[in-house]
């Protein structure tokens, strides 16, 4: 007499399916659904996932091979004066503001990239305000950033660097250690951010479907954006610029597609 052997199934091999059936999204004529509001079906499919026409009787709607994280039924939107915002607002990816500030920057300088980042519509999950100049009296930034974050429900940090001599890139490393994970992203103090920073940087993700480990500033360092992930795996700026780290791994690792321009998302 033979034993039998029961296999256990690898989890690896589950596939997490999404159907479109109901979703306030779909787009449908008549009875058949054509497409998507958010144009998730042409993302998947250039995403390389699998989309399959589906029917129960009373509908033919789309199945994918993938997770929707956007899928809302019809219920969701009857109070929503705007979906897309909405559900890029519920669906937004976690982003830390850096701010540098400076030997020579002042309080109105902070004030500046303060007011930008308060009035993001997609609201960042923490700021670390960094200060360079050990000589500064940092009650007068902590009470101003206090003043335009808190009524935002934004927390914050006030980092003082021991050295005043530090690099910015030295401040960038220090400030990571109180990020979330997710995104960061970098402004010295003064510097603008645009208005749809983190909303622009959330809809590339979760409704294009891109790839993101960093999109380079529009200068030299004003608007870096990073993955946190690969800030850690690269080990920050240490012995070599990260932005020069990321570009040197995306280039040996055939991923350069992951290395955004400011251009390609913002004016």
């Amino acid at each position: 007499m033979t034993e039998s052997k029961q296999e256990t199934p690898d989890p690896t091999n589950t596939k997490v399916i999404s159907s479109c059936k109901g979703c306030h999204f779909a787009n449908t004529i008549g009875k058949t659904q054509v497409g998507c509001e958010l144009n998730k079906i042409e993302r998947f499919k250039e995403a390389g996932a699998e989309i399959k026409e589906a029917e129960d009787g009373f509908e033919e709607f789309y199945i994918v091979d993938r997770f929707c994280n956007t899928y809302r039924d019809m219920t969701w939107g009857e109070n929503v004066d705007d979906p897309e915002t909405q559900v890029l607002k519920e669906t937004s990816i976690p982003v830390n503001f850096m701010i540098l500030h400076g030997k020579k920057a002042t309080i109105d300088d902070l004030e500046v990239t303060l007011k930008d980042i308060a009035s993001q519509s997609n609201k960042p999950v923490s700021v670390s305000v960094v200060v360079q100049n050990t000589s500064i009296n940092t009650f007068d930034i902590r009470h101003r950033t206090h003043e335009y974050l808190d009524r935002t429900d934004i927390g914050f940090y006030i980092i003082t660097m021991l050295d005043d001599k530090s690099s910015e890139l030295e401040m960038i490393d220090e400030a990571f250690q109180k990020c979330v994970n997710g995104y960061y992203t970098v402004f010295r103090s003064g510097a603008n951010v645009p208005h749809g920073f983190v909303k622009r940087i959330n809809k590339a993700i979760n409704i294009d479907l891109e790839t993101v480990s960093m999109i380079c500033p529009k200068d030299d360092l004003n608007g870096l954006t990073v993955q946190c992930v690969v800030h850690k795996f690269l080990h920050g700026n240490d012995k070599l610029a990260l932005q020069k780290k990321v570009k040197i791994f995306a280039e040996e690792t055939d991923r350069t597609s992951f290395v955004k321009s400011w251009d390609e998302y913002y004016d």
